[in-house]
């Protein structure tokens, strides 16, 4: 063999083992993760494909059975990822194509949507309807899907929990500390003490105490001693207290400035004419009117 020879042989040899080296990164490329270990250690295309065909070309009626056996009873397992299931499906898939018996487009989307199970019930139903999409279409919506309830269960916690801290604080304003005052003796007697819970003065728990007393605010005219004397065992109507009535409970300018308490003020209101007032009133002479 001469030099001219020898050289051109070698070129051929490097050229062989390029095209052989880019074969054999295609096959490699179109594996799943599970065969892929077939590959190892393979140095040439020819070596890849026997391993790969000694492994999953079994044409058998068994085999295929098996493998249809199991793309039939396929069910997403809750503790799995859908990427996960995914793969799983399609590497069943790709062993049936491998054997000779390849699955078609249709059949892959009724049996991805079948093995998804109860959970995946909404989605599998609006899937079904026509226009059906294609099996790659059906892997991109069902990936969406996932990440769309990924993103919903992350979220709606943190609205409860938002719910829950504003209701705390609206229940932390309306708990705050009330005066209670009754009229019995010379002045007003002031008790403090702590609400139910609901704005409801009849259903108060008052603490007396009979021996801080003291004069009435401002604008408020003190009881006369025939009213302590009238008055001495009788309960309020408003604040629960004793020694005196609603009409001149300390409370009533309170009830009259809240509108919802307007109708109970008024119904629980006493009349008495026998009260001895030393005030002077106006007379508007509306019980003398002129005819004409």
């Amino acid at each position: 063999m001469t030099t001219t020879q020898s050289s051109a042989a070698t070129e051929k040899i490097t050229s062989w083992r390029k095209s052989d080296r880019l074969l054999r990164g295609w096959i490699i490329g179109t594996l799943s993760e599970e065969a892929l270990g077939l590959a190892i250690g393979q140095e040439t295309s020819k070596s890849v494909w026997d391993a790969l065909k000694e492994a999953y070309a079994q044409d058998s009626q068994e085999r295929e059975f098996t493998l249809r056996q199991q793309l039939t009873y396929l069910c997403k397992d809750e503790n799995t990822t859908i990427g996960e299931h995914i793969r799983k499906f399609k590497s069943i898939c790709d062993n049936l194509a491998a054997i000779g018996s390849p699955v078609t487009d249709k059949v892959k989307v009724f049996s991805l949507l079948t093995s998804l199970g109860p959970r995946y019930e909404s989605f599998t139903t609006t899937m079904l309807k026509p226009p059906r999409p294609s099996y790659t279409e059906l892997v991109s919506l069902l990936q969406g899907y996932e990440q769309r309830q990924a993103w919903f269960s992350t979220t709606a916690p943190t609205h409860q929990l938002a719910f829950y801290g504003q209701k705390q604080r609206l229940g932390s304003v309306n708990h705050k500390p009330q005066t209670n005052f009754n009229s019995t003796g010379r002045g007003f007697q002031a008790h403090k003490h702590h609400l139910n819970g609901h704005n409801n003065f009849g259903q108060q728990n008052i603490i007396k105490d009979s021996k801080m007393q003291r004069p009435p605010p401002p604008g408020k005219r003190r009881m006369t001693p025939s009213e302590r004397e009238m008055y001495r065992d009788e309960t309020c109507q408003l604040c629960g207290g004793t020694g005196h009535v609603a009409k001149i409970c300390w409370h009533l300018s309170k009830y009259t400035q809240a509108q919802d308490e307007i109708p109970q003020a008024l119904a629980a209101l006493t009349l008495d004419n026998s009260v001895l007032d030393t005030e002077w009133t106006s007379d508007t002479r509306a019980s003398h009117q002129r005819k004409t």
